[in-house]
């Protein structure tokens, strides 16, 4: 079976399914506890398809390393990525990225059984900063940015650019910028246009910027929305990988049917837990794969976080204006054998049905000897 083709047929009834609706093929008259053991069955077979009880059961700690493709709006960024997992609760996610040549961001977000952390760095070069002093002077073969300092710049010639110990300003010499002459600081015939790049330094360093950047984690209800997408995204991940809860948490489980597609039927398994997480697992019937996990979140909108589905925002009630569901899918695919069992080695991420992100895994590790005291803050 063509796993693409079944994906983007179930993904579309996932963009519109509304957990706890039936999907067709239910039976009527199924209970809750029965409705429950169908769907522990299901995820048996498929751990037994896979790679075997044995095996899954004797995983304590799992390692995961590959690169991560961020799908931007006009590039895509790619960076490394690392998942760690130590059993019952412990999980670190580690990205790191280039947002800009010699910058190196580390994103961590971490789940230490009752606690979840996110701790972000950004590591530019010794000297260096946000780029908002900083301004370019070029000439022909030439596009390297000289960088203002209290110090004076680096007496450098190339060309027809010189550029001398001192700033402009500072004595009465001549001095000259590509080929033109700037007067000294008796104010004849100054170059007002130093004049204008060192106020747009100043306007540039104190401007509020307008893009999508992460909020301030210092801030209680961005830091609580942060933690809920991070226990939830784990949940999520662990869960598919795995066949089945591999954490202390309490999930409960219920088969809501099969979804006919024109590449084969899939199991729809509803799964909910603590704080209101609520998601629905989609699994080849024929070859017994979990190909999608589905499921909800709010998100404040131009503010690049999310807000889960557990928060006050509520389907029907009156939330705010700037409030938003989004429905948040993870894609398995490119199985392959690690060890004696079956490891997705894609998973593409999706919101509302759309790509942003693919994780493409190169290596799985089974049983690393991993510390507790690596998933501390």
């Amino acid at each position: 079976m063509k796993y693409h083709s079944l994906f983007f047929a179930v993904c579309m009834l996932a963009s519109a399914v509304t957990f706890g609706q039936d999907p067709q093929n239910r039976p009527a008259t199924t209970s809750a506890i029965e409705s429950e053991s169908a769907a522990l069955e299901i995820l048996t077979r498929v751990r037994r398809s896979l790679g075997g009880e044995e095996n899954f059961a004797g995983i304590r700690s799992l390692s995961i390393s590959g690169k991560n493709h961020h799908r931007l709006r006009n590039r895509e960024a790619v960076g490394d990525l690392k998942i760690e997992f130590l059993a019952p609760d412990k999980y670190q996610k580690i990205e790191k990225s280039s947002p800009r040549p010699a910058d190196v961001l580390t994103l961590k977000q971490t789940v230490n059984g009752d606690q979840v952390w996110v701790d972000r760095q950004l590591q530019r070069p010794s000297g260096s900063d946000d780029g908002s002093n900083e301004f370019m002077v070029r000439t022909p073969g030439r596009n390297s940015p000289i960088t203002s300092g209290t110090s004076g710049m680096r007496s450098t010639t190339t060309g027809t650019t010189t550029v001398r110990n001192e700033m402009p300003g500072d004595r009465g010499q001549e001095r000259t910028i590509l080929g033109m002459r700037i007067p000294g600081s008796d104010g004849q015939g100054r170059d007002n246009q130093i004049e204008r790049l060192e106020q747009d330094k100043i306007v540039s360093a104190n401007r509020t910027p307008t893009t999508n950047k992460p909020p301030d984690l210092n801030i209680p209800d961005v830091k609580s929305a942060m933690e809920r997408q991070v226990r939830n995204e784990s949940i999520s991940l662990l869960l598919t990988l795995l066949a089945g809860n591999p954490t202390s948490i309490r999930l409960r489980f219920a088969l809501m049917g099969e979804i006919d597609t024109e590449n084969g039927k899939v199991y729809a398994i509803d799964i909910n837990g603590p704080d209101d997480f609520a998601g629905r697992l989609f699994i080849d019937k024929a070859g017994l794969r979990p190909i999608l996990f589905n499921y909800l979140e709010y998100r404040y909108r131009n503010t690049g976080y999310v807000v889960s589905a557990g928060t006050d925002a509520q389907p029907g009630n009156d939330q705010p204006e700037n409030v938003e569901m989004i429905s948040l899918q993870l894609f398995f695919s490119d199985y392959r054998n690690v060890e004696g069992i079956q490891f997705p080695h894609q998973i593409l991420k999706l919101i509302n049905g759309a790509p942003v992100e693919t994780w493409e895994i190169e290596k799985f590790k089974l049983n690393p000897n991993l510390k507790a005291k690596k998933f501390e803050k």
